[in-house]
């Protein structure tokens, strides 16, 4: 969603009508973020807003993913959690119990605005203690109105060279998000597209997954990106300025 139909609070020019042309031509819309600041709920409402009515199982955020993943895969129950209110809501769905360090079972890290060195310090204490360290994602950066904000991957960076420790990455390029939503939604392999704005993350989860990967200029990516040699992973199968030119090109 960050650079694909929004940058902050400023919707992306024409992303509304483009994704309604595209509901209106029979396509089923999802929106999947590594961004896991809101819940779904919050997300829903942002995008209401905007003029894209979505209901909150449309939408699934690597802090979801993140939830499941721990909760089914990996089977804990106690989290040491950096991040946001709204992630620590996500987990707890998930019938996770936030704990401090010294109690935690896995250590999560995400975008946290209030990241500050004593949870950095009780972060590396964990996972010294043998807690596994997760990530929601590891976005360096993210788009906002202004230009680009430090993301998730910033904190989590911090936390692995504290502990010495590399982290389980759930969002994109991680193909864990990607098989989580498959499973949430019913989705067919072969008949997904996945339109984001990084190379890096949207373009190379869609490559390793199987999902048709479409790359919109509205983000992340600038088009001189386009112009040097890239690994296969990160080959988009088609770029456009924005969503609302995909829209056009491809219904």
């Amino acid at each position: 969603m960050d650079g694909v139909v929004y940058r902050g609070e400023d919707p992306v020019q024409g992303s509304s009508e483009a994704i309604e042309r595209m509901r209106e031509a029979g396509r089923s819309i999802r929106f999947l973020t590594n961004n896991a600041t809101r819940t779904r709920e919050e997300y829903s409402e942002k995008l209401s807003r905007m003029g894209i009515p979505t209901r909150p199982d449309e939408v699934l955020t690597s802090g979801v993913a993140t939830a499941i993943y721990i909760s089914r895969t990996m089977k804990k129950g106690r989290v040491y959690a950096i991040g946001s209110a709204s992630l620590g809501i996500e987990l707890a769905r998930e019938g996770l119990e936030l704990v401090e360090w010294k109690r935690a079972e896995v250590v999560v890290v995400s975008l946290d605005r209030q990241f500050s060195y004593q949870k950095l310090y009780d972060a590396m204490r964990a996972v010294r203690n043998g807690c596994p360290l997760v990530s929601t994602n590891k976005d360096p950066t993210m788009p906002d109105e202004d230009g680009a904000v430090p993301g998730a991957g910033a904190i989590a960076s911090a936390v692995e060279v504290a502990s010495g420790v590399s982290s389980t990455l759930v969002g994109k390029p991680s193909t864990i998000v990607l098989s989580v939503a498959e499973r949430t939604w019913g989705l067919e392999r072969n008949a997904t597209l996945i339109v984001g704005d990084r190379l890096d993350t949207d373009i190379a989860a869609g490559n390793s997954f199987g999902w048709r990967p479409i790359l919109v200029l509205s983000g992340s990516t600038p088009e001189s990106e386009l112009e040097r040699e890239l690994p296969a992973l990160l080959r988009p199968s088609a770029a456009y300025r924005n969503l609302y030119q995909f829209s056009s090109a491809e219904l």
